[in-house]
């Protein structure tokens, strides 16, 4: 299992790699809108719906609200600043499960937070994508803004992984993931870090210190959407998403990270750093 989980990784990080970096934003964002598909029909037999018209429909709503608000410049952060807003919340739901586990029973309200999840990180990684900015000594290009967050994010859910196997004693959240550690919290959120500061550095984007603590931050938050998909899955009384991904689960276990760190990103960029 361990083989197949690292196989497909690699895969998909590849794969992932090569349309960020060459494939036009529009080609980019049809990609994007696809995969978020995917996650919304996982989402959507999160909330309970049975039909596949239902999970059609639903899933067809988000992606074109998606599509729809990226047409206004406004909506845009708006999508940006729900999402950051609503992960805030997600922190208070994962801290205080399992008396919080009530909020995630009514149907429209998963089918809301999955919108805003879905919107806002598709919003992010397009935000990211299409910026292009700083003074001709530091230029930014938002290919390399896109793969610096997925690396953050990704990195520090590998890191974790491995190192709370490896030296994992004392749980970090019981009640919703009893398999994650604070052991592998640490060495997770090390490992985002030193990826990060270490592609800035290679890229020359500098402050150097500016991007260890984005990377801290970006680690940090990362952390909470995979903490809050495990929350959603035990209140569901699901262990896995889905099972597209040999080694994973569905798409979903494998971009929760990405789907609370792009926005936050995304909007932080947008407003500070071009």
């Amino acid at each position: 299992m361990l083989k197949l989980r690292i196989v497909t990784g690699c895969a998909l990080a590849a794969a992932a790699l090569a349309l960020i970096l060459w494939a036009p934003p529009s080609a980019l964002a049809v990609l994007l809108l696809l995969c978020a598909a995917v996650g919304l029909t996982e989402w959507a037999a999160l909330c309970g719906f049975q039909r596949n018209v239902a999970k059609a429909a639903y899933v067809i709503g988000c992606l074109a609200a998606a599509v729809a608000m990226w047409l206004h410049p406004a909506a845009q952060l708006a999508a940006l600043a729900v999402a950051v807003a609503f992960w805030a919340g997600a922190t208070a739901f994962v801290a205080t499960y399992p008396a919080s586990r009530g909020l995630a029973r009514p149907r429209a309200a998963v089918a809301a937070a999955g919108a805003v999840i879905f919107i806002g990180a598709w919003h992010g990684l397009m935000t990211l994508r299409e910026l292009d900015g700083g003074d001709a000594a530091q230029p930014y290009q938002g290919q390399w803004l896109v793969v610096w967050t997925l690396v953050v994010a990704c990195v520090t859910d590998t890191g974790a992984y491995f190192v709370g196997r490896a030296f994992g004693r004392h749980r970090l959240a019981p009640n919703v993931s009893p398999a994650k550690t604070w052991e592998g919290l640490g060495g997770g959120v090390l490992a985002g870090v030193l990826s990060g500061a270490a592609l800035a550095w290679w890229l020359g984007w500098q402050p150097l210190g500016l991007w260890l603590a984005s990377a801290f931050v970006l680690a940090l938050i990362s952390v909470i959407g995979d903490l809050f998909e495990s929350a959603l899955k035990r209140a569901s009384g699901v262990k896995d998403s889905g099972a597209l991904l040999p080694g994973h689960g569905g798409v979903l276990d494998r971009i929760d990270s990405i789907l609370a760190a792009a926005p936050a990103f995304a909007l932080w960029a947008a407003l500070f750093l071009v």
